[in-house]
This record gives C-alpha cells, sequence and structure tokens, in this order.
C-alpha cells in the first residue's frame, strides 16, 4: 500500500509525494487520493 505525504512549504503550494509507489503510480485510486488532498488544502 503506498502512503502520500503531503507538506505546504510556502504558501499556496502543496508538495504531495508518494512512498513505495505502484507500477503505476498514476493509477485512478493515487488520482483520486491526490483531488481529495487538495480539495481539503484549498479549503483551509
Amino acid at each position: 500500500m503506498s502512503t502520500i505525504h503531503k507538506s505546504i512549504p510556502i504558501p499556496h503550494i502543496v508538495l504531495l509525494e508518494i512512498d513505495n509507489p505502484p507500477a503505476n503510480s498514476l493509477s485512478k485510486v493515487i488520482k483520486k487520493r491526490f483531488i481529495e488532498l487538495l480539495v481539503v488544502c484549498a479549503r483551509s
């Protein structure tokens, strides 16, 4: 299972990093999780 880490190095920039990425790191599951994290960041 991949872990996605989120950090905000400077205002208005979000860095998403994948630990142990799957062979297809841009799979539908990973894309969905990225979008969920970005939506949460946008609301805060």
